[in-house]
């Protein structure tokens, strides 16, 4: 029995069996039918598969049957390739989507990988089995669903054809592919463990070190020039000020403290160990993470244990090569009960820094490390590391009470009695959530409050991060507010998306803006009549004009709502984060809902998308507007609920993936430490699509990148023709007076006494330039060419785009010269273009005449070809060597191991010659077993010619039909088991040579082996006698039909077109065939597709030709037609 749940079935267990009909339970698949949008489907439960799956077909069709108005939830993954259970090769997933489905009338749903090729139609997999606690019962062939109380038998497959096949299926994850994408697997060596256990008297003991290596400490560098810049003081003050820092540097530490006073202990709802598959890392991260490791035990960050529990751990690469280690705690969240403290009332610890002057902010050290877990709990925070589990010491980051545990550690700290200091010198120290505030009326009160508070850490053991903290400020922004001493205001920034809304480009801008206001409308005063000018733009038949009074009533409107129009926050209450995504920027709202269910906006935020944001997916655009708004509204939300509103159904299940690409990863554990539920609403609700849509600055980067345009790079090769062919086009033009007929037309423009009308209205004299218009109307002048440089003038235009074709060379000439002819002109000089014509495709089909490919008789003709290399099957054959006799389609098939000339050279002259006779000719292509001296040597001393067909034309085999009818059959037989093709080969062999062959008549083992032909049915009915035809009759007959064929085939084949003859002496082009080099970095796209020139030299038939080379005579080779290209000569020397 395969059980997701502890739980015994015996004979007192009752549960509800159902049984559908016609199902056996001594089949053997564990199945279930689902319905899917009310279709239904066979889903194969396997324990062995770690994640689900839906094969890509099914999945398309469950797409197009989704009712209207339902929709998927689909992210994407990356990183994950199946290996098994799939049709052929391994399959890359890039897909997942969150499946809904009933069992029995029973609700569920499942996150299903997305694989084509998938050998079934739907596998659900260990996760589902697990939620549902689901038992796959062997012994009695049921499937136990205790979560509903069903018992189902294994029914049938639907698909029969992978009955002997296990759905079992194997999860690659490819480091290249997943370095920064789903959770990482630590990797350490035995060695970095016995290092770190040396280094540790104690390595159940935390490390606390009071004496302060110097290596921790933070640098004091430049601090006077530091403080003297941000504050006018005395130079006596500027002495205190210093002193103090400097007597307490070793609080402000790059290595994090401990917290003596305070150990953090939660409880949790159930206490069954579970255990996380580790996620892998990448082996070129691995000593990164040893590093690492090693440094969280040399500080007592973690330990290690025997912990039943095991969560995975992720490894997040940093700019300087080194890694951030974090705690995947989504699971043992889930088991904590979390522990709230309630905060003050944000107007209550506002109204303190009345009359106060001079405030300094503090940060801690990786605050959290310097809180210690008791040890009943550190259990839950284990992770397996190398086959070893490792425990933390401390507060780790993701846990969602790590802030309310710091919380309380920072209440120990000032809490303690500090001998020899008044303990009134706190009374103005603020605390919400991880921000620490001092308040000052004076300086003398700041520096004896700092002094007691940096007295109080140091008892304590905590550590301070001196480059995060802002000293001795008289402007300082807390809690969404900037704190001065005149008084308190609002940030600006809350309101900024709103002020600095982008004036409309169109009426949909215009129509989106009014929408936003309209929903907040109850905020602003007078609303209806700001409003309705803007309004009056939206008319039917109203042209689109934003004129600057409509730029003024845009303003009216934002200015109205001001910051009566926020709400402070309430912390008794719900909070709610409404987001939104599009190509342009972020929108975000922060809100609660009072007592009457009206929405009090705490504040808004918008911004633009940087260049690398406007390439992410949708996905990935609407989480980035979720992280944007926890990291804008932190100090609000950070430790309490928080609804975020998306429309974007993906990410309501994207907290259950267990694979996500690399800014899904990464997003999510910034996310952690939030306690967010996310709410799928609908698009047209989502008021906050307007703030995407139109975020700050967006005319900003619409303008920058609008000025932008697009710029011609020319590579430095290219550099230098380029600057010539500006040149030549200065020459060519100042040549006019070269050219008679131009010049008598300027003689005529310059001579006022003959200006004759016609000429006057065609053309005009421009700064000693001759310019030409086609309409007397016209103001688009055309420079005249002279005759002598058109040729030259085409060719550089040609040149200077990139060897375009024809009908671009020509655009781009009319559109500012003019000559007679130019079109004419134009296509013949690109003709000749030595270039275009090696490294363009002929658009001109090269073709010859058909040639048949006859014989008189069996044995006249042969053609022998390889098969292969196939999956090596019965015996280790992997070859089928070919033979066919060309008169009566007679063939022979051969499987042999190996496809060298011996092997063919035998069994050609063993199986074939010695048993049916010897031919008069045998044919085969320019393989090395057939150009061998082996096989011409021993079949030329048995009295057969041998020939060959053209290079690079397997057309001209006959046998290359038997090979098209080959992979026919093996696909039709061996779709399944690639392996066992051998089985196979005598039976197609008996098959292609007892069936009628088109080309003559009769079967050809009718003509080759002179035998009657067969049908089945004669075994099935004795049919009447009767004489059989005479053997010569059939061979005359075959030989017409073939002749009849062939011309049928003659006819088609020239109603395509004009045969193409090239005659002797003419220059051709041959078509390349190179291989791309991965040692010499050449791929094979970029080599030019013809080489040459070459002359004719001889024709070997109507498609067949010997070229050489035109200088040496040396033969190149002989070719078939469709290879050769006929060459033009360039006409001109530009080129």
């Amino acid at each position: 029995m395969s059980c997701h749940e502890v739980s015994n079935f015996n004979e007192h267990t009752t549960s509800t069996q159902i049984v559908p009909d016609g199902v056996s339970t001594k089949c053997k698949r564990p199945e279930l039918s689902i319905l899917i949008y009310n279709k239904p489907f066979n889903a194969l439960l396997d324990s062995g598969a770690s994640v689900s799956a839906i094969s890509e077909e099914i999945f398309a069709s469950i797409k197009r049957s989704i009712p209207e108005g339902q929709q998927l939830s689909i992210l994407p993954v990356t990183g994950v390739t199946i290996s098994t259970a799939v049709k052929g090769r391994s399959r890359r997933v890039t897909t997942q989507v969150l499946i809904p489905f009933s069992i029995f009338g029973h609700t569920t749903d499942c996150i299903c990988l997305v694989v084509p090729h998938l050998a079934t139609s739907i596998i659900l997999g260990d996760d589902w089995l697990t939620q549902n606690k689901v038992c796959l019962d062997y012994s009695e062939r049921l499937v136990r669903l205790t979560h509903w109380n069903l018992d189902v038998p294994f029914s049938k497959s639907l698909d029969s054809g992978i009955n002997h096949m296990s759905a079992l299926f194997t999860m690659s994850i490819y480091p290249q592919d997943c370095a920064r994408s789903i959770t990482e697997h630590c990797i350490a060596s035995v060695d970095m463990i016995s290092q770190q256990l040396q280094l540790s008297t104690n390595n159940n003991m935390i490390n606390s070190l009071k004496g302060t290596p110097e290596d921790d400490l933070e640098p004091f560098d430049h601090i006077t020039e530091h403080l003297s810049s941000i504050l006018n003081i005395s130079s006596n003050q500027l002495e205190q000020v210093v002193g103090l820092f400097h007597e307490y540097h070793h609080i402000f530490r790059t290595r994090p403290g401990l917290n003596m006073l305070f150990t953090c202990r939660f409880n949790v709802s159930e206490d069954i160990p579970f255990k996380i598959r580790p996620y892998p890392v990448p082996f070129a991260r691995r000593p990164a993470v040893e590093k690492e490791l090693a440094r969280m035990l040399q500080w007592g960050v973690i330990e290690r244990c025997s912990s039943p529990y095991s969560n995975p751990i992720i490894c997040v690469g940093k700019a300087d090569g080194s890694v951030r280690i974090c705690l995947d705690a989504r699971r043992v969240n889930k088991i904590i009960l979390p522990m709230r403290d309630s905060s003050p009332p944000l107007d209550e610890i506002l109204a303190r820094f009345g009359g106060k002057a001079i405030f300094s902010s503090i940060d801690f050290t990786a605050g959290y490390w310097q809180v210690s877990l008791h040890r009943d709990v550190r259990k839950y925070t284990a992770f397996v590391y190398d086959g070893r589990t490792y425990q933390f010491c401390v507060v780790p980051f993701g846990l969602n009470i790590s802030n309310t545990a710091f919380q309380q550690a920072l209440e120990s700290v000032l809490s303690n009695p500090v001998e020899n200091y008044k303990e009134d010198g706190l009374g103005d120290l603020h605390i919400y959530v991880d921000d620490v505030l001092v308040s000052s009326t004076t300086f003398e009160d700041h520096i004896r409050r700092l002094r007691l508070l940096f007295k109080k850490i140091d008892v304590s053991g905590m550590s301070l991060k001196f480059s995060k903290c802002k000293f001795l400020r008289y402007k300082i922004k807390f809690l969404g507010h900037i704190i001065t001493p005149s008084g308190m205001s609002m940030d600006p920034s809350k309101l900024s998306a709103i002020h600095d809304f982008p004036v409309p480009r169109h009426k949909k801008d215009l129509q989106s803006f009014i929408g936003f206001c309209n929903f907040y409308r109850k905020f602003t005063d007078h609303h209806a009549s700001l409003i309705g000018p803007l309004i009056a733009l939206l008319k039917k038949g109203v042209p689109w004009r934003f004129t600057e009074i409509d730029v003024a009533h845009f303003n009216s409107v934002k200015s109205a709502f001001t910051e009566r129009f926020l709400a402070h926050p309430d912390f008794t209450s719900e909070f709610y984060l409404q987001t939104d995504a599009s190509h342009l920027g972020l929108g975000v709202e922060l809100f609660q809902v009072d007592t009457s269910k009206e929405r009090q906006t705490i504040g808004f935020a918008s911004r633009t998308l940087n260049s690398a944001e406007k390439n992410y997916s949708a996905t990935e655009l609407e989480l980035l507007s979720i992280v944007f708004a926890c990291e804008k509204f932190r100090v609000f939300i950070l430790g309490y609920p928080v609804n975020v509103l998306t429309d974007h159904k993906a990410l309501t299940f994207l907290f259950r993936c267990r694979l996500r690409n690399a800014r899904l990863t990464r997003w999510t554990l910034v996310l952690q430490e939030f306690d967010l539920r996310i709410q799928y609403i609908t698009g047209p609700s989502n008021v906050i699509d307007a703030l995407s849509r139109n975020p700050v600055n967006r005319d900003l980067i619409t303008n920058q990148s609008d000025s932008f345009g697009i710029f011609m790079v020319t590579p430095r090769k290219l550099l230098s023709e380029y600057q010539s062919r500006i040149e030549s086009f200065h020459h060519i033009l100042r040549e006019q007076q070269m050219d008679p007929a131009l010049r008598k037309v300027v003689d005529i423009l310059s001579n006022q006494s003959l200006v004759l009308s016609a000429i006057a209205e065609r053309y005009c004299m421009y700064r000693d330039i001759l310019f030409y218009r086609r309409h007397p109307d016209s103001d688009r002048w055309l420079v005249c060419v002279p005759l002598h440089r058109i040729d030259e003038l085409i060719s550089k235009i040609h040149l200077h785009f990139g060897h375009v074709g024809p009908k671009k060379c020509i655009a781009a000439i009319r559109e500012v010269c003019y000559f007679r002819s130019l079109s004419v002109n134009v296509r013949r000089v690109v003709k000749s273009c030595d270039t275009c014509q090696r490294a363009k495709f002929s658009t001109v089909r090269t073709e010859g005449e058909m040639q048949h490919v006859l014989a008189n008789a069996p044995l006249q003709r042969v053609c022998v070809d390889l098969y292969g290399p196939l999956p090596s099957g019965w015996n280790h054959v992997k070859y089928i060597f070919v033979v066919l006799d060309c008169f009566s389609r007679f063939v022979r098939l051969f499987a042999i191991k190996r496809s060298t000339t011996v092997v063919v050279t035998n069994r050609m002259v063993t199986d074939y010659i010695e048993v049916h006779g010897t031919p008069k000719t045998v044919v085969s292509d320019h393989g090395v077993q057939f150009v061998s001296n082996v096989w011409r040597t021993r079949l030329t001393a048995l009295g057969v010619s041998v020939t060959t067909t053209s290079v690079y034309h397997p057309q001209s085999n006959p046998a290359e039909r038997v090979m098209r009818e080959l992979g026919r059959f093996f696909r039709t037989y061996c779709h399944q088991s690639h392996t066992e093709w051998p089985r196979y080969v005598q039976y197609i062999e008996w098959v292609l040579n007892n069936t009628v062959h088109e080309s003559t008549g009769f079967t050809p083992s009718e003509i080759f082996l002179k035998t009657e032909r067969y049908s089945p049915i004669y075994e099935a009915v004795e049919c009447p006698p009767r004489s059989s035809d005479d053997f010569m009759v059939k061979l005359t007959m075959a030989a017409e039909v073939q002749r009849t064929k062939a011309e049928e085939r003659r006819i088609r084949h020239d109603r395509r077109g004009k045969a193409t003859k090239f005659l002797i002496g003419e220059e051709v082009l041959i078509r390349a065939h190179r291989s791309s080099s991965a040692v010499d970095h050449q791929i094979k796209k970029f080599f030019m597709l013809y080489e040459g020139p070459y002359k004719i030299v001889e024709i070997k038939s109507n498609n067949a030709y010997v070229v050489a080379d035109p200088v040496t005579d040396q033969v190149r080779g002989t070719f078939n037609i469709i290879f050769l290209r006929k060459y033009t000569r360039p006409t001109t020397n530009y080129q």
